[in-house]
């Protein structure tokens, strides 16, 4: 129901199981079924986007792969946390991810896992087959300008921060997913 009038409001996708979700700290089970139920609920109406993140790869992997049977259209995940990965750990991650499920992905640039996504980085985890760009949740606009010139402007940059809407698409943001659209979409969406 909730969904349905998202999608009457405005909105062009719905992304599941992120931090508004609270996805990263449900049961895996729980996270593939929320996932099913909205591809049930939305068809093929608005996009889908499904964040797989979670603290280990095996459980990432499979909720990337389960992704890609239940025909969602994309997913994302942010980086590994919690331990400090270099680069090399971060790459390997997000194309277990991409080959697990088939998927475009979306990597997750966010403070909150403790990783500094910087531009030089992303334009290299674009080489990742199916790597189709990022979501932007910080307040560094600079840099997320300066990703968006990226490969010729041929990257999906998501606005993340949703008090700085109007700053994201003024910098170049194709887009935007938060947690205040969620409560007035027809206000975002205009």
């Amino acid at each position: 129901k909730l969904m349905d009038w998202h999608l009457k409001e405005g909105f062009s996708g719905c992304y599941r199981t992120g931090g508004t979700g609270e996805g990263p700290v449900l049961q895996k089970e729980t996270r593939k079924r929320i996932v099913e139920i909205a591809k049930d609920a939305v068809g093929d109406r608005c996009k889908l986007i499904a964040h797989v993140g979670a603290i280990d790869l095996k459980t990432a992997v499979e909720l990337a792969k389960h992704a890609g049977e239940v025909g969602i259209d994309a997913i994302s995940s942010v980086p590994p946390f919690f331990f400090g990965y270099g680069e090399e750990q971060i790459r390997d991650y997000y194309k277990a991810l991409a080959d697990a499920s088939g998927l475009p992905l979306l990597m997750y640039a966010s403070p909150l896992s403790g990783v500094n996504i910087t531009w030089d980085m992303v334009d290299r985890l674009m080489d990742i087959p199916g790597m189709i760009g990022l979501k932007w949740t910080s307040y560094d606009y600079f840099t997320m300008h300066r990703i968006k010139e990226l490969r010729g402007g041929n990257i999906n940059v998501i606005n993340g921060p949703d008090e700085c809407l109007l700053c994201g698409l003024s910098m170049g943001a194709d887009g935007a997913i938060g947690a205040t659209y969620n409560v007035m979409p027809k206000l975002f969406t205009k």
